[in-house]
C-alpha cells in the first residue's frame, strides 16, 4: 500500500474541507445580514422617528393641542415612533431639540416660531436630521423648514365676522405672538380693520397685543380697557394665554371670536365662532415630505384654499343672510388669491 500517496490525499481532502467551511461561514454571515435588512423592509424599512417640543401643555384647547394632534396623526397615519416634551421655553429648546436629533429622530418639530434660533443652531449641528418649525420662518434652504398659515386670511375674515355682529360699531383684535413686535398700525391690525369695513364701512377697530406668555391677568386688563372703550366684539388670536378672556368678556355683555380650535365650549353664550387653524393637517403634510426625503428648507404656507383654515360652526349665532355673507367672503379670499 502506498502510504505517501494516501497522506497526500488526506492533506488534499483536509484542505478542501477547510475551504468549504470558510465558504459556508461567509455564506451564513451574508445571509444573516440579508435577513436583518429584509426584516427592516418588511416592517416598513427603519421606523420613521418624529419628536416634537411644545411651548405649553398638549390639552390646552388651543395651539399646543392642535400641534400635538399633528404628532398623533403622524404616529397613526405614518406608523412613526414619536416622542414629545411639553412646557418648553426658548431657553431650554436647543437642549431638547439636540437631544432628540442625537437620539436618531428623523424629524424634530418645534411647535412655535419662538424656537427658531434653537432650531437653526441644531440644524447646523445635525445636518442629517430634518427640522420643522410650526410658524413663519424662512428656513435654511437645506434641512430646516417651516409650515405656517396665511394668517392674514383669517384675520380679515375675523374682522368681517366682527363687523357683521357689532352693535356699537367698535370691534377689537387681541393677539399674542411670541416672536414679533406688534403695534396698532401693524399688518394684522390693518387687515382686521379692512375685514370689518368690508362688510360695514365706518366700523372702528382697535388692536392690542399680549406680550407676557404667562400673563393671563394682562389679557383681562386689556379686555377691560377695550370693553370700556365701547368694543362689543373681541377676536382673540391669543393661544391658550387668552382663553380666560371669553368668560370675562361674556360677563360684561361682550361677544368673542376664538382662535385655532373651536372654543365655544369655554363660554357657549359668548363665542360667536372660532377661526380654526388645522395645525395637525399642516404638520402631517410636512412629515409626509420629510419621510419621502422631499423636505426642503423653506416655508410651506397653507390657508383657506388648502382647507387648512376655516370658521367653526355658528350654531345659530348668525342669521341665514349673515352666514351667506361669510360664505361669499371666503369665496372672495380663495378665488382672488387674497394674500397669496
Amino acid at each position: 500500500m502506498d502510504y505517501s500517496k494516501s497522506g497526500a490525499e488526506k492533506l488534499f481532502f483536509v484542505f478542501i474541507g477547510l475551504s468549504l467551511c470558510c465558504i459556508c461561514l461567509l455564506c451564513f454571515n451574508s445571509k444573516e445580514k440579508d435577513n436583518s435588512s429584509s426584516s427592516r423592509a418588511a416592517g416598513g424599512k427603519v421606523k420613521f422617528k418624529v419628536a416634537m417640543i411644545l411651548p405649553g401643555t398638549k390639552s390646552d384647547l388651543s395651539w399646543n393641542q392642535s400641534c400635538f394632534l399633528g404628532l398623533e396623526r403622524i404616529r397613526k397615519e405614518l406608523g412613526a415612533e414619536t416622542a414629545f416634551t411639553e412646557d418648553t421655553t426658548p431657553e431650554n429648546a436647543y437642549i431638547l431639540i439636540a437631544k432628540y436629533a442625537a437620539a436618531g429622530f428623523d424629524l424634530v418639530i418645534a411647535a412655535g416660531s419662538e424656537f427658531s434660533n434653537a432650531a437653526y443652531t441644531a440644524a447646523a449641528s445635525f445636518p442629517r436630521t430634518s427640522f420643522m418649525i410650526v410658524g413663519p420662518c424662512g428656513g435654511n434652504n437645506d434641512n430646516l423648514g417651516s409650515v405656517s398659515f396665511r394668517d392674514g386670511e383669517m384675520v380679515f375674515l375675523a374682522g368681517a365676522l366682527a363687523g357683521l355682529k357689532t352693535a356699537s360699531g367698535k370691534v377689537a383684535l387681541i393677539s399674542y405672538n411670541p416672536d414679533q413686535e406688534h403695534s396698532g398700525g401693524t399688518e394684522m391690525g390693518l387687515l382686521f380693520e379692512r375685514g370689518a369695513n368690508f362688510v360695514k364701512p365706518g366700523t372702528k377697530t382697535s388692536y392690542a397685543q399680549m406680550r407676557n406668555p404667562s400673563g393671563r391677568e394682562e389679557g383681562i386688563v386689556l379686555t377691560r380697557r377695550l370693553i370700556e372703550e365701547g368694543n362689543d366684539i373681541l377676536a382673540l388670536d391669543t393661544r391658550a394665554e387668552g382663553l380666560q378672556i371669553h368668560a370675562f368678556a361674556g360677563g360684561k355683555g361682550c361677544k368673542t371670536i376664538g382662535w385655532i380650535m373651536d372654543q365655544r365650549q369655554i363660554s357657549p353664550g359668548t363665542v360667536i365662532s372660532s377661526c380654526l387653524e388645522y395645525c395637525d393637517a399642516i404638520i402631517l403634510e410636512g412629515a409626509r415630505l420629510a419621510r419621502l426625503g422631499r423636505w426642503e428648507g423653506k416655508n410651506y404656507k397653507f390657508g383657506l384654499f388648502e382647507q387648512a383654515q376655516d370658521l367653526a360652526p355658528f350654531c345659530g349665532s348668525l342669521s341665514a343672510e349673515q352666514e351667506e355673507s361669510i360664505k361669499d367672503i371666503k369665496r372672495y379670499i380663495v378665488e382672488s388669491r387674497f394674500l397669496r
